[in-house]
C-alpha cells in the first residue's frame, strides 16, 4: 500500500490585498479633500453675514485682500494693476467660474472698495462677497452676490 503524503501548510494572512485596500482608501480621501471647495486658503478672517448662501462652486476664482492690503488671486500674490487682466484670462480658461471677493475683517475698508471700483471700471460687476455664517464658524463660507452699478457710457 502506498502512503499518502500530505503537506501541512500553516495558515497565513495575506497582507498584500489589505495593503492595496488601504492605499485605495487613502487615495480616495486625498482626492476628495483636493476637490472640496476651500475658501480659507489664506489666513483671512471673513466678516459674518446673516444672509447669503453656501459657496458651492467647483470653478471658483477667489480674490482676497488681507489685513495689510496685499491682494491674492487664487492664493497667489498679485499686483493691483494686474487684477483685471488676470481675471479676464482666468474667465477665458473657466467660462463658468464664479468670482469670489474675500476681505479680512481687520483690513482697511478702502482697500476693498478700491478693488471693487477697479473691477467696475473694467466691466467686471458679477462677483460675490465671501463671509462666514453668523455664530457657526464650522459651516461653509457664505457668498453674497454684489450688485455693482455700471458707471460710464
Amino acid at each position: 500500500m502506498r502512503r499518502v503524503r500530505r503537506i501541512i501548510r500553516e495558515p497565513r494572512i495575506e497582507m498584500t490585498p489589505m495593503i492595496d485596500v488601504v492605499f485605495l482608501l487613502l487615495t480616495f480621501f486625498i482626492f476628495a479633500m483636493v476637490l472640496m471647495v476651500r475658501a480659507r486658503v489664506l489666513d483671512v478672517t471673513l466678516p459674518t453675514f446673516d444672509a447669503g448662501e453656501s459657496a458651492h462652486q467647483p470653478n471658483a476664482i477667489t480674490l482676497t485682500v488681507d489685513t495689510t492690503g496685499s491682494i491674492f488671486l487664487d492664493g497667489r500674490s498679485i499686483q493691483r494693476d494686474q487684477i483685471a487682466h488676470a481675471i479676464v484670462q482666468l474667465r477665458q480658461q473657466k467660462p463658468d467660474a464664479v468670482l469670489y471677493l474675500a476681505a479680512d475683517t481687520q483690513g482697511k475698508t478702502g482697500d476693498l472698495l478700491g478693488i471693487i471700483d477697479l473691477l467696475a471700471k473694467e466691466g467686471i460687476s458679477d462677483f460675490q462677497l465671501l463671509g462666514s455664517p453668523e455664530h457657526t464658524p464650522e459651516r461653509e463660507p457664505l457668498a453674497v452676490p454684489a450688485q455693482v452699478p455700471h458707471t460710464g457710457p
